[in-house]
């Protein structure tokens, strides 16, 4: 058969590319294209395109099988290209085969997503093509596009029921387990760097296929079945806050947006029966997404005070329960998830998503500080009294106010004088000669906008009013990157000194003074 082709030892990926136009012409045949070019009368189309559904049906298994092996064989030579051309340069004949290998994998995930359409029994080839391409998901847009991972998602859609709810593969519980927490870890990842609506909207409903599942687990056997569990909860919320509105051509649908928000700030979030520490994560990462969100602000300060909630969540239960399992995976969350979220939030260049965030760390430190060590050391910054609080006067729109809190850092971070020769020395902040963690730009979100005029207004006011004190203030500052003696005597770590404070100070302490 042609498709034996494509698991040849040493096909070449012309050959490959060729047998694949061949399947894209059966994927893309259309009676109705036929019968308006008049290529075929209507019976004819009609015919011929039930017997090239019959044939792909036919042949899936066999497509799958071939395709999952030469999708393997394209991974490896797109990565070997990449490793090629980051070890010889730059040079055009690397990159075209850098170009080549890349396209050649993005076309097999576009016609797979097609033939998924076609699979319905063969679950151990789709749940090895889900092992090939979950990873994909998590690599940076420059590397797969957005689109093309949405192809994923789709295979991800329909292949998903297949491994999970078929009794042809016999998987054991504890494996069953790991493969649908694999998936749903997967997918709520992606909740958290994926921009297109369609794609989102796609990982909704594979987040409520996964629900459906696990309620199907979750209750067997049980009498009456409960009315919904909390992942059933967490994927109806997700899909609430990603809802897109059909008025408005895809645009977002605000007033369900608003009521998922409500329905979760209100009554879900307080309550483990309502939402679990498996049912908080694609819910966070939801969150994480959306405070970033520059152009509405009612979306962006909902999504805030969602993650505010779940901090008190985390709160509640370490003071109640601390050694329970519940607990202990709320804990987990907060480490690998919401501060995560909140360092690369400080490296925005906008000042509203810093200041949400901001927010959120005052909140998680006020409250989780005494549970957290990455916490616990700064508490010292926090304060009943609004004058003295850090987190509070470093977001306030009056500049000298920010100064004060700065001032307050300095005084609580540096426990003895410093060194004029020190004081001289410049603050160097560039990521290659620091330790600062940032996240991957490949799947960063795109700056769409710049400053708000608020903060333009407050830097103009303040640097008016303040004059050269803004620069003493800041000059006072400088030595806290380079003098490595103040790791010993600094009751604040040097990893939230260089995670967490050196993006702000690199956004309002260290700006240029532009004021005439």
């Amino acid at each position: 058969m042609l498709l034996d082709i494509l698991v040849a030892p040493k096909v070449q990926p012309e050959v490959v590319t060729l047998v694949l136009d061949v399947l894209q012409t059966l994927l893309d045949f259309s009676p109705e294209t036929a019968v308006e070019q008049r290529l075929l009368s209507e019976p004819e189309a009609a015919k011929a395109a039930e017997l090239t559904r019959a044939t792909i049906q036919k042949h899936v298994s066999q497509i799958l099988a071939h395709m999952r092996t030469c999708f393997s064989s394209s991974l490896f030579a797109a990565a070997a290209s990449n490793a090629g051309a980051s070890g010889s340069g730059s040079g055009s004949a690397s990159a075209a085969s850098t170009r080549g290998g890349n396209s050649l994998a993005l076309r097999q995930i576009r016609i797979l997503s097609r033939v998924s359409e076609y699979a319905t029994r063969q679950t151990a080839d789709a749940k090895a093509l889900l092992d090939l391409l979950l990873p994909i998901l998590r690599k940076p847009n420059s590397m797969v596009p957005e689109r093309s991972k949405g192809d994923v998602l789709e295979i991800m859609r329909r292949f998903v029921p297949i491994v999970l709810e078929s009794a042809d593969l016999e998987l054991a519980a504890e494996q069953r387990q790991r493969v649908f927490s694999a998936y749903l870890d997967a997918v709520s990842s992606c909740f958290g760097r994926m921009r297109l609506e369609t794609a989102r909207t796609t990982l909704s409903e594979i987040l409520c296929i996964l629900a459906r599942i696990d309620k199907a687990q979750r209750t067997r056997g049980q009498t009456p079945a409960p009315a919904s569990t909390p992942l059933e909860n967490a994927a109806a919320v997700v899909q609430g806050i990603n809802s897109v509105s059909r008025a408005s051509l895809g645009g977002p649908d605000f007033e369900q947006r608003l009521e998922a928000f409500a329905q979760l700030n209100e009554r879900l979030w307080s309550d483990a029966q309502s939402l679990d520490a498996l049912a908080w994560v694609p819910v966070l990462h939801n969150l994480t997404f959306f405070a970033q969100d520059l152009e509405e602000m009612s979306i962006r300060s909902n999504a805030s005070f969602g993650l505010v909630r779940f901090v008190t969540r985390v709160s509640v239960a370490n003071a109640e329960h601390p050694d329970e399992a519940e607990t202990q995976a709320l804990n987990r969350l907060m480490t690998t998830i919401l501060l995560p979220a909140i360092r690369y939030a400080f490296t925005s260049k906008h000042e509203d998503i810093r200041a949400e965030f901001v927010g959120v760390l005052r909140k998680a430190v006020r409250e989780c500080g005494v549970y957290f060590d990455q916490l616990r050391d700064l508490m010292a910054l926090d304060s009943a009294d609004e004058e003295a609080n850090f987190f509070y006067n470093i977001v306030h729109i009056q500049l000298h106010r920010r100064l004060r809190a700065l001032r307050r850092f300095r005084s609580i971070v540096v426990e003895k004088p410093i060194s004029d020769r020190a004081a001289s020395q410049a603050m160097d902040v560039d990521e290659a000669n620091g330790d600062l963690d940032r996240p991957n730009d490949g799947d960063s979100d795109s700056d769409n906008g710049s400053d708000s005029e608020q903060e333009t207004e407050a830097n103009q006011g303040g640097k008016k009013s303040t004059g050269s004190a803004s620069k003493a203030d800041r000059s006072a500052l400088l030595p806290l990157s380079l003098d490595r003696g103040n790791e010993q005597i600094s009751p604040i770590s040097q990893a939230n000194i260089r995670g967490l404070f050196l993006p702000l100070f690199e956004h309002w302490a260290l700006a240029e003074d532009t004021s005439s």
